[in-house]
C-alpha cells in the first residue's frame, strides 16, 4: 500500500501529496487570498504522482497568469474578467477545444452581458441568457456549452474569492428531450442503394482515366471504416497494416485560429492526439477498404499523408465536405454531411445484430453509453424483433395456460 506523503515545493508552487482515503494523488496549488487576508488554495486529483507533477504545473501557470492580470475583480466587466479566465483555460485545452470555447463566449455570453460588473450580475440575468437562446431555436449544444461556459467562470469567480457565491447555482438548464429545447437533428444513414451509388460515383474516371473526384476514394474509406472526419485527413500511410488489414487511428486535423501575429486567419493543425482515449484504435478493412486506400496510394502515395492536395499540403474538412456535396448532388441524392457515411457504417453493423459493445469500440466513442443514446432507436428496434422471435405459443395456448394458472 502506497504510504502517505507530502512534499512541498518552494514558496507559492504548491505542493504534491497522496490520499490514503481516496487513493489519490493531490496537486494543491494557491489562487490568490480573499478580502480577509486567507489564502484560496484549489486541488486536483491524478492517478499517479507523475500526473500530479503535471497538473500542479498547469496550476501554477494559471495562478502566474491570474497574477499578471492584475485586474480588479470588485470594478471589473465581465468582459474583462472573462479575459483573464480564458487565459488561464488557453493553458489547459487544446487548441479546438479552446477556439469553440472562445467563440460560445464572444457570441453567447458577452452580447448579453459583457459591459456589466462582474459584481452585479445576478441568476436571474444568467438564467435569461438560457431563456434568450431558447427563443431563438439554438441548438441543445449551443444551449449547454454557454451553460458549461457561465458555470466554470463563476465558479473560478468563487474560489479565487471574487465572488462570495456563484450566481450560475440557482440556474437551470432545460433537459435535453424535455420538448423546450430544439430536438437535434435525426441522423439520417444512406441506404444500400445510396452507399453503392455513391462507391460507384466516387470511383467514376474521365475518358483519360484520371479521377473526376481526386480523393473520392476517401469517403469509400470513411462509409466503410466509420472514422470522423478530422481522423481521415489525419491518416498516414504508415498507419496502415497491411498483412493484419487494420488501420490505425492516432491523431486528428483540426482547423483552428492561428493567434500568431502573422499568417492566415485559420490553420490545419494535425495533432497526436484524437477525442478521447477510446478514440485511439485499431479498425480492420475490408476489400472496399482496402481497393479505396489502393486508389488513393495512386494519388498521394508519394506524400505522408493519405488525404493532400496537389502539392502534398494539406485540405481543410470544408473543401472536403463540398465535393462531397457536389457529388451528392450529382446523384440526386437528399443533401447530407459526411458524418452520415459514419452513421450509414455504424447503422449497418447494427443490422448485422453486431454487439453494441464492439460497435462502440470501432466508432471510438468514450462509454457504450454514447452509443446507445446515439442510436437508442436501433436498439430499441432489435428488442422488438427479439421478442417476436418467442412467439412460440399461440393465443390457445396461452389460454390455456392462464385458466391453469387461476
Amino acid at each position: 500500500m502506497q504510504a502517505a506523503t507530502k512534499r512541498k515545493n518552494g514558496n507559492g508552487e504548491g505542493s504534491i501529496r497522496f490520499n490514503q482515503r481516496t487513493k489519490k494523488w493531490e496537486a494543491r496549488c494557491t489562487f490568490g487570498f480573499r478580502p480577509d487576508g486567507t489564502a484560496v488554495r484549489i486541488s486536483r486529483s491524478a492517478d499517479s504522482e507523475k500526473e500530479a507533477n503535471k497538473l500542479l504545473k498547469e496550476m501554477h501557470d494559471e495562478a502566474e497568469t491570474q497574477k499578471r492580470s492584475g485586474i480588479d475583480a470588485k470594478n471589473a466587466t465581465v468582459e474583462e474578467y472573462y479575459t483573464r479566465w480564458l487565459k488561464a483555460r488557453s493553458l489547459k485545452l487544446k487548441p479546438r477545444s479552446f477556439d469553440t470555447l472562445e467563440s460560445t463566449v464572444q457570441y453567447q455570453v458577452l452580447p448579453y452581458i459583457g459591459m456589466m460588473q462582474l459584481q452585479n450580475v445576478t441568476t436571474d440575468h444568467l438564467q435569461d441568457i438560457l431563456y434568450d437562446l431558447i427563443d431563438q431555436n439554438y441548438s441543445y449544444s449551443t444551449i449547454k456549452k454557454t451553460y458549461n461556459a457561465l458555470t466554470a467562470c463563476f465558479r473560478y469567480a468563487m474560489v479565487r474569492g471574487d465572488l462570495v457565491r456563484s450566481p450560475m447555482m440557482g440556474v437551470v438548464l432545460p433537459e435535453k428531450n424535455s420538448g423546450v429545447v430544439p430536438l437535434p437533428r435525426v441522423m439520417q444513414p444512406f441506404t444500400l442503394a445510396e452507399c453503392t451509388m455513391i462507391t460507384n460515383e466516387a470511383s467514376r474516371k474521365y475518358r483519360t482515366g484520371q479521377n473526376i473526384y481526386r480523393l473520392g476514394a476517401m469517403f469509400v474509406l470513411m462509409l466503410n471504416t466509420g472514422i470522423r472526419l478530422g481522423e481521415a485527413l489525419a491518416l498516414k500511410y504508415s498507419d496502415i497494416d497491411w498483412d493484419k488489414k487494420t488501420i490505425h487511428i492516432c491523431r486528428s486535423a483540426n482547423l483552428v485560429k492561428n493567434r500568431s501575429a502573422e499568417g492566415r486567419a485559420y490553420e490545419i493543425l494535425i495533432a497526436d492526439s484524437v477525442k478521447s482515449k477510446s478514440s485511439f484504435r485499431y479498425i480492420g478493412l475490408n476489400t472496399a477498404a482496402i481497393r479505396a486506400i489502393e486508389e488513393l496510394q495512386k494519388v498521394t502515395g508519394n506524400h505522408e499523408f493519405i488525404a493532400t492536395n496537389t502539392k502534398g499540403g494539406h485540405i481543410t474538412g470544408r473543401n472536403f465536405a463540398k465535393t462531397f456535396f457536389g457529388l451528392l448532388q450529382t446523384l440526386q441524392i437528399v443533401p447530407r454531411g459526411l458524418h452520415n457515411l459514419r452513421h450509414t457504417f455504424a447503422t449497418q453493423l447494427f443490422e448485422k445484430k453486431v454487439d453494441i459493445k464492439y460497435i462502440s469500440a470501432l466508432l471510438g466513442h468514450s462509454s457504450v453509453q454514447i452509443t446507445y443514446d446515439t442510436y437508442v432507436h436501433i436498439v430499441e428496434s432489435q428488442k422488438n424483433e427479439a421478442v417476436h422471435t418467442i412467439d412460440f405459443l399461440d393465443a390457445g395456448d396461452v389460454y390455456k395456460v392462464i385458466n391453469l394458472d387461476a
